[in-house]
């Protein structure tokens, strides 16, 4: 799995690439393929890196549940509240991504705090 997703990043890299190559030395609509990867790739990467990021809260977030334990004490809140089947799960993958989105968050600000704390005693300008 770990190859495959590796091997697909590898892609999405050079896709450009690829669109470049096709447009110059391609005719007809092997050009036009080129020029569409050319201007589609900035797209697909912005897409990827949205979907990459949720993707990254969520996973972050549901190990952080379950290493604390939240997810079980949830489960059985949302039980008791008569809550299951789709919703249940759901409501666990909002939880997990609101967890991952707030590790997150926290994670930022003591990076951006040691770094502005670090320029200080180095004292260069923050940028």
């Amino acid at each position: 799995m770990t190859a495959m997703i590796y091997g697909l990043v590898a892609g999405l890299v050079k896709l450009d690439d690829l669109g470049l190559h096709l447009q110059r030395r391609g005719r007809g609509a092997l050009a036009t393929l080129g020029r569409w990867l050319i201007d589609g790739t900035p797209v697909l990467m912005r897409i990827v890196s949205f979907v990459g990021t949720v993707a990254m809260f969520l996973v972050g977030g549901g190990i952080l549940m379950h290493g604390l334990h939240l997810s079980e004490q949830l489960e059985g809140w949302l039980h008791a509240q008569h809550v299951a089947g789709p919703l249940l799960h759901v409501v666990e993958l909002l939880a997990s991504g609101a967890m991952g989105a707030v590790a997150g968050g926290i994670a930022y600000a003591l990076i951006s705090g040691a770094r502005w704390a670090w320029t200080r005693l180095r004292g260069q300008p923050a940028s």
